[in-house]
């Protein structure tokens, strides 16, 4: 009987990895070089509990919230927006949810990447360097 119990405990036991659930493989890459960008500036980020979903919803999204990130590590990224994002729309979003999640930022003066509002792919494509220095100061 103890196994079975252990057994049942266990599906009630969230994972601690990044990207719990489903769509951990496509958050893999954009996690991995988060870290690595973020030690490339001298800060040292744990990914260890970082849950991230694609969902149909996400709270607020009638004031045009496309993403969020709740303490615990988790964050919900409108799965329409996702789907039809630039790789580099993508890639914004994710970080600008991580820098919630990872790095304890608040939403800060555009443009950068923790601005309330989305960053416009060529924009952060020209001035990459500078906008991933801004985002891992401390």
């Amino acid at each position: 009987m103890k196994p079975l119990i252990i057994l049942a405990l266990s599906f009630l036991t969230p994972s601690c990895g990044p990207g719990l659930g489903s769509d951990y493989a496509q958050f893999t890459a954009y996690v991995d070089y988060f870290v690595a960008e973020g030690a490339a500036r001298g800060r040292v980020i744990d990914p260890f509990g970082l849950k991230i979903y694609l969902v149909d919803k996400v709270e607020n999204e009638d004031k045009g919230i496309i993403g969020i990130c709740y303490s615990g590590g988790y964050i919900y990224l409108k799965k329409s927006y996702w789907e039809k994002a630039t790789p580099t729309g993508r890639e914004t979003l994710i970080y600008h949810e991580m820098g919630h999640c990872l790095l304890n930022k608040d939403h800060s003066s555009c443009p950068n990447l923790m601005c309330s509002t989305v960053l416009d792919g060529d924009e952060f494509d020209q001035h990459r360097k500078q906008y991933l220095d801004v985002l891992f100061s401390r």
